[in-house]
């Protein structure tokens, strides 16, 4: 245990990212404790409001608390990739223990599907890059007759 805490100190990049997770994992389970906005109350009158000490990171386009939604919104992006991994965790073990308990056939089939099955959830997205940056450059034409009259500015830029 001391060389793997030895090892992992010595790599800068790592010890920042542990320090960054665990502030993210701090900031989700603290951070309504010190919010004093709902995330979804609505605030006209502070419509883009900069950054202030009653609203740190400024409001949204709704008068919306900033720094109040990444707090709220840290917390499931937490519940999201835990129940991910829980998921992925139980899916392994079953065909893990399939894969083991009845063996010959039923391994190597279990095994090929393994095999391949990550091939695809990679490439396909990939695969519709070009067909989503021609369908942005589409919507986000400089003429804007697709989008609203309110499109923008990035949109006419991305053209």
């Amino acid at each position: 245990m001391r060389e793997f805490i030895r090892n992992f100190c010595k790599r800068k990049i790592a010890v920042s990212a542990f320090f960054v997770v665990i502030t993210f994992i701090l900031i989700s389970l603290v951070g309504p404790f010190l919010c004093h906005y709902d995330p979804n109350s609505q605030n006209l009158d502070l419509v883009y409001q900069l950054p202030t000490l009653a609203h740190p990171l400024g409001t949204d386009n709704l008068g919306r608390d900033i720094a109040t939604r990444m707090v709220y919104g840290a917390r499931v992006s937490l519940l999201i990739s835990f129940f991910g991994v829980l998921l992925g965790e139980l899916v392994g073990i079953v065909l893990g223990v399939c894969s083991g308990y009845f063996g010959g056939i039923v391994d190597n089939i279990i095994t090929a599907i393994v095999d391949i099955l990550p091939f695809p959830g990679c490439c396909w997205p990939l695969s519709l890059f070009p067909f989503w940056a021609t369908v942005s450059l589409t919507l986000c034409s400089p003429s804007r007759s697709i989008l609203s009259p309110n499109a923008p500015v990035w949109c006419v830029a991305a053209s």
